[in-house]
């Protein structure tokens, strides 16, 4: 049998656009743009016109879809008209996003580019002044914007400026830690009166506590269009005496009413951390309140105190069973040992099938009583993947513990690449 050769011109044009749309479009207008005329109407077609991506991302970081800054020249002198912000109206523009670019080139940017059709924008920038500076008013259409700050500092020139009606969804992650929250966060969220969607990962320290009673008091019930908030906001404050600090037990009330308004339905990912213990029905309540939840991080090293009257008292017997329907990873590396039985007692917690743990080595050996104990052995068993922290450990006993599990020690991977 003699073998033919199909050259990319031979392909009729439904099989070539089913393999085009495999690429990336940036890619497929550079690699195929001049090649031939046929071509040329092809890599026209809206479907690799209406979106072009320069950047890949994976994990937390953005990589460049061209390798080498020739490539890029090409593309941009060659296949888009040069400096192409400016070279038109846009009036089917719907979403802009840079990524990693210099506060001068954005300036520049934006001083002349067309606002009017502009409705979802999404970039990575440095500081605050940025920020402000891109909502200062030209993005007139704008309806969902989404920033990832480096940090945040008092601003230096620009201020808020007017209201933002028009915009709907707003999100804000910021790196590192925020003392300017209620100068800067909260008057910028005020702009925001007709916001539906909310998102803040911020960290804050020695400035408002943010507890339940904050959220609903200045965010929630100021924003009278939201319907959907997702937030990780670390509180840290340096007080002298504690006695003039709320107990956890009172913190932790002020979000008990968040569930009759629907917010936590949402919410699949939950990390707790304290320097005050979590009791049972702590976690009774984070079952009820976060029912989809489904990975749980939590780093607290202090005993449970109302664990000592159960026991005396045989008291676990009647226990209310905290269950996770929904919860598929559990990171419990940084914790005392009652929060590893407070999740492995099957007296405490009924977990699922197909749970990833993330656990230290030593702590689980302890626990478990060197892999014998029968409190913890159901548990144990529903877990199918297991990372170990510590120093790897040769026992026979580990995997007859675990028999569905995936085992591995993670700081032994680090080693072993280094």
């Amino acid at each position: 049998m003699e073998y033919s050769c199909v050259r990319i011109n031979d392909l009729p044009d439904e099989i070539l656009m089913i393999i085009l749309k495999k690429m990336n479009n940036a890619e497929v207008r550079y690699s195929l743009k001049g090649v031939n005329q046929r071509l040329n109407k092809l890599v026209q077609d809206s479907t690799f016109t209406s979106r072009l991506t320069f950047v890949k991302r994976c994990s937390d970081n953005f990589f460049d879809v061209f390798p080498c800054n020739m490539m890029l020249n090409r593309f941009c002198l060659q296949i888009l008209p040069e400096n192409v912000l400016c070279a038109a109206d846009y009036p089917n523009l719907y979403g802009l996003g840079l990524y990693n670019i210099n506060e001068e080139s954005a300036r520049c940017l934006f001083t002349v580019f067309s606002y009017n059709a502009l409705s979802h924008q999404s970039e990575i920038i440095q500081c605050f002044d940025d920020c402000l500076y891109l909502l200062d008013g030209r993005f007139n259409q704008l309806h969902t914007r989404c920033v990832d700050l480096i940090h945040i500092n008092r601003p230096h020139e620009v201020e808020n400026q007017g209201d933002l009606p028009n915009l709907k969804c707003f999100s804000l992650p910021c790196n590192l830690a925020i003392s300017f929250y209620d100068e800067l966060i909260l008057p910028l969220l005020y702009r925001m009166s007709n916001l539906e969607q909310l998102g803040l990962y911020i960290e804050i320290v020695n400035t408002t506590f943010i507890d339940g009673n904050h959220l609903k008091r200045d965010i929630i019930n100021r924003m009278p269009r939201l319907n959907q908030f997702t937030f990780h906001i670390n509180s840290f404050m340096s007080i002298c005496n504690p006695l003039d600090f709320s107990s956890a037990e009172d913190i932790q009330r002020t979000f008990i009413d968040f569930p009759k308004n629907g917010l936590f339905q949402y919410v699949r990912v939950i990390s707790l951390y304290d320097e005050y213990p979590f009791e049972h029905e702590f976690f009774i309540r984070i079952q009820k309140s976060f029912p989809f939840r489904e990975e749980l991080t939590m780093i607290n090293c202090k005993s449970q105190n109302e664990k000592q009257s159960y026991e005396s008292n045989n008291g676990s017997q009647n226990l209310s069973l905290v269950e996770y329907s929904f919860l598929n990873e559990i990171a419990i590396v940084r914790v005392h040992d009652h929060y590893i039985e407070q999740f492995l007692f099957n007296t405490k917690t009924y977990l699922h099938n197909n749970v990833l743990l993330h656990i230290n080595y030593e702590s689980l050996q302890r626990v478990t009583h060197n892999f014998t104990r029968e409190n913890t052995q159901i548990n144990c068993a529903k877990i199918n993947e297991l990372i170990l922290y510590g120093e790897r450990c040769t026992n026979s006993s580990l995997q007859k513990y675990f028999p569905n599990a995936k085992i591995c020690f993670f700081w032994s991977i680090l080693k072993d690449k280094e």
